[in-house]
């Protein structure tokens, strides 16, 4: 899992406007849905500034996809952006609708659950998150991880460390129209294939 660099504590007053700023440029350039509920396999964040906001399951935005939030009892915050609908559908969301955290802390560490067989990535802190949506040098590191899930068992993953290197044909699986042909296109693309899950170190599994 990766980890940022703290970053050095402004002064009370500085800080309260930063949060406010933030809080500003967030809900201004909102590019997909947010999801309330989530876990995840990378971490990233080490430290930094805490921001209290609306804690909304899903809320579409003016991109494609959505961006899928959760809270997971250990802490921090987990992020599956672009969420597409594919992973929409696995995750049992509605793909037109905006829809609040869910009230039990025992449903959103389901969701949770479900949200790590999916690669996200976990932040220690929302937010450094939260600021690394405006802030270039805050983001998270860009390894994309995409999971297919085939009904006769095992798990198909294909990687990108997001220096360059992606292939234009891996947005094909952007268009597969559900899980098992998701499965087909990252087979295609040279993905990699896991009789079992566990074995899967991008996937946080245990």
């Amino acid at each position: 899992m990766h980890s940022l660099p703290r970053r050095r504590r402004r002064s009370t007053w500085n800080e309260e406007i930063f949060q406010a700023d933030v809080r500003s440029e967030v809900l201004r350039r909102q590019p997909f849905v947010t999801l309330s509920r989530a876990c995840g396999a990378r971490q990233c964040g080490s430290g930094g500034v805490r921001l209290s906001t609306t804690q909304y399951g899903v809320s579409f935005g003016s991109g494609a996809g959505a961006a899928v939030l959760g809270w997971p009892s250990k802490g921090g915050i987990y992020v599956l952006r672009p969420s597409l609908a594919v992973e929409l559908d696995f995750l049992g969301l509605d793909r037109f609708q905006d829809a609040k955290r869910a009230n039990s802390s025992s449903d959103e560490e389901l969701h949770c659950n479900k949200m790590r067989q999916l690669g996200v990535v976990w932040w220690e802190y929302e937010g450094d998150y939260r600021f690394s949506l405006i802030d270039d040098t805050w983001r998270y590191n860009s390894t994309s991880v995409k999971v297919g899930w085939p009904a006769t068992g095992g798990v198909w993953v294909s990687k990108d460390n997001g220096h360059g290197s992606k292939r234009k044909g891996r947005r094909y699986i952007h268009n597969a129209y559900d899980m098992e042909e998701r499965c087909t296109v990252i087979e295609r693309l040279g993905g990699v294939f896991y009789a079992d899950p566990k074995d899967c170190p991008d996937l946080d599994l245990a």
